[in-house]
């Protein structure tokens, strides 16, 4: 058990907080439904692997004071190996992208409130998980694999739309412009489904972001496809 939650814990990119390596596990123990995850305490099992020095403590440098967790670089790559050698990497890295999208969403609902004190704390929380987020962001890029490549490009297309929306404020408002707009063009360029609200509001604050930089043309373009 503890050996397979090593192995899943390799796919956090960066220290991560106790909640999120929560929310992780249940989204995959939910649809892996792997019997070495049944009834593993994950709170116990992660001390575990501290005791045996394959995860440390990691000092935050944001003002979020949250315990957080990390693995060393070279343990980390010997644990996505090892993902690939169980052939579980494609399960757990949806599972980490969907555990980061949820909490994506989660800060942009917080940030429509009108409370200054209080989007500041959660623009500063997802400052502190920008690598986490970024990583969400190219695994939901990459092409699918094999016999499920229509049905996973698909969800990975929804999902790229909905961490648009979730982060567009965040963008705005911390600077990350290049970023932003980046990731909004490829999904945009890369979607093949339907006509739905969520991509109106992509094409809605991708023509904010471009804006801002300077592409007015590009800007009407897709506030005109809005």
């Amino acid at each position: 058990d503890e050996q397979y939650l090593f192995r899943v814990m390799s796919v956090f990119v960066d220290s991560f907080a106790l909640e999120h390596a929560e929310s992780f596990f249940a989204i995959l123990s939910a649809r892996q439904r792997a019997s070495h995850s049944k009834g593993l305490d994950v709170l116990n099992g992660l001390d575990s692997l501290v005791d045996e020095s394959l995860l440390y403590t990691s000092v935050s440098t944001s003002d979020v004071q949250e315990p957080r967790l990390a693995m060393l670089e070279a343990i980390r790559e010997y644990g996505r190996e090892s993902l690939v050698e169980h052939g579980e990497m494609e399960h757990v890295q949806q599972a980490y992208a969907s555990c980061y999208l949820e909490f994506a969403e989660k800060a942009a609902q917080e940030l429509s409130g009108s409370q200054q004190v209080q989007q500041a704390a959660w623009l500063e929380r997802l400052e502190c998980e920008h690598a986490h987020l970024r990583a969400a962001m190219e695994w939901m890029l990459l092409p699918g694999q094999d016999e499920q490549v229509g049905e996973v490009h698909s969800q990975r297309q929804e999902m790229a739309l909905r961490l648009c929306n979730a982060l567009s404020k965040f963008w705005l408002i911390h600077g990350h412009l290049r970023e932003g707009w980046a990731f909004i063009e490829q999904v945009l360029s890369r979607y093949k489904g339907q006509v739905t609200l969520a991509l109106a509001q992509v094409c809605a604050f991708g023509a904010q972001i471009v804006m801002r930089l300077g592409n007015l043309d590009r800007a009407e373009a897709l506030l005109e496809q809005s």
